[in-house]
């Protein structure tokens, strides 16, 4: 079985889009980053639900999202395995974030906007 195959008794289709995008439950949502391309998701899935019961679980080529049912399952399990090697990598485990209804960053994540030293911003007054 492949890492991105899904089976079992879990959500899938829009319950687990669903459960993964609500912001009410971010808390207990944790990121997986650095995965080996050998780990399968049974290994990731047994090695991730010994810290609480998974609501949802997202895997992709080198990291995945892991929803746990309470935000104290999901802080035990970035504490436990942030850093941890396996298969020679060293995982990168950590609170995911709430992405924004157009992708990326939420407006509090984004740096500020730097000053223009090139050109005046539009609007302003006109070139001659």
């Amino acid at each position: 079985m492949s890492f991105n195959d899904h089976s079992g008794g879990g959500p899938t289709g829009r319950e687990l889009f669903s459960i993964m995008n609500n912001p009410a439950t971010v808390g207990a949502r944790v990121f997986i980053g650095n995965i080996p391309a050998k780990m399968e998701r049974e290994e990731l899935e047994e090695k991730f639900s010994m810290y609480g019961k998974i609501a949802g679980l997202v895997p992709k080529k080198g990291f995945a999202f892991v929803q746990y049912e309470n935000e104290q399952s999901a802080n035990d399990a970035i504490s436990s395995e942030c850093g941890k090697m396996y298969y020679g990598r060293k995982l990168d485990v950590k609170a995911a974030t709430q992405r924004n209804e157009g992708g990326g960053m939420p407006p509090q994540d984004r740096p500020e906007m730097m000053e223009r030293d090139r050109s005046p911003p539009r609007g302003g007054p006109p070139r001659d």
